[in-house]
């Protein structure tokens, strides 16, 4: 594991626990008691773009998903039938959109072991929003969730274990992250030990996963590429390169999709065209590199239409 990102993770979870405390609720108003996530983790580990928009685009979406203007309880109960008749990709989306609420919405406008009601959330994220445009979204999509059927969260794992048994691709990506994080924030004498072989299951996981050729897999193996081993320099330019593949292979890469607006909001140079598509935000950051890594996307999808798309997975 990369000591730089462990350092870097928590770094950042210091960083944002003081924003929000910082923002702390009124003291008069009484919070509501909801069991929080154990842990808050950053990027690589946080899904910021996975439960307010589809990242997959019309040609590569699974049937079974549902419309993406709706709120996330409006999603789940329409999904419920559909997981609980084994559907893998039913299963999966509930599993994502429970846990994704679940952190993102703790992450955002939690406190401890207490989430504020709707009218102290709504001013959390009027004051979020401005420098953070993802708080409102993950208001929208989340609220009635937390506020009105935040037991449902609790059941989370459960769906992405249904999903695994069933050889869900994303599923399988999803368990490895976890995993991965586990690793990040090993420390057993805090009661924080990472599952044995943690870091070796997950590098096994992403491999089944890549055997798919999803788009969203591929994305997200770039995500985690920066704490699979290699240089700074080197999985910098891997993970841009599986994220540029990805886009060929039907991942939602527009101006509007949650993940290339939030990689250019977070840009200190702004160096990022104004509605920059994935591939002008990706030549904005990469620079004269880009012309090399266009090429290690076209191997990298030769690869997985080729069946080897485990060469992707670097070993330990």
């Amino acid at each position: 594991m990369n000591r730089f990102w462990i350092v870097l993770i928590a770094a950042m979870g210091l960083f944002a626990v003081a924003v929000f405390w910082l923002m702390r609720r009124d003291p008069r108003v009484e919070p509501t008691p909801v069991a929080s996530p154990k842990v808050s983790l950053q990027a690589p580990f946080r899904r910021p773009v996975l439960i307010t928009a589809s990242s997959v685009s019309q040609r590569a979406a699974s049937e079974s998903a549902p419309p993406v203007d709706s709120d996330a309880l409006e999603q789940v109960s329409r999904l419920l039938p559909k997981a609980t008749a084994e559907d893998a990709d039913a299963q999966y989306r509930v599993y994502e959109l429970l846990s994704g609420c679940k952190t993102e919405y703790w992450y955002y406008f939690g406190r401890g072991d207490f989430l504020p009601n709707k009218e102290e959330a709504e001013v959390r994220m009027e004051a979020l929003a401005s420098v953070d445009p993802y708080a409102r979204d993950v208001y929208s999509m989340c609220h009635r969730l937390m506020q009105e059927q935040s037991q449902l969260t609790a059941t989370a794992e459960n769906w992405l274990e249904k999903a695994l048994a069933r050889g869900h691709p994303k599923a399988q990506t999803a368990r490895a992250t976890e995993l991965l994080a586990a690793v990040a924030v090993h420390n057993p004498e805090a009661g924080q030990p990472a599952p044995p072989n943690a870091e070796r299951d997950a590098r096994d996981l992403l491999t089944k996963a890549m055997a798919s050729g999803d788009p969203h897999v591929l994305w997200m193996l770039g995500e985690l590429r920066p704490v699979l081993g290699g240089s700074a320099e080197e999985t910098n330019k891997e993970r841009w390169a599986m994220e540029l593949a990805a886009c060929n292979r039907g991942l939602d890469c527009g101006p509007e999709a949650e993940w290339v607006k939030r990689y250019c909001k977070a840009d200190p140079a702004n160096l990022c065209p104004i509605n920059a598509n994935a591939e002008e935000m990706i030549r904005s950051k990469t620079g004269s590199d880009f012309e090399m890594i266009n090429l290690r996307a076209q191997e990298i999808n030769a690869l997985i239409d080729a069946g080897n798309a485990r060469q992707l997975v670097p070993s330990p």
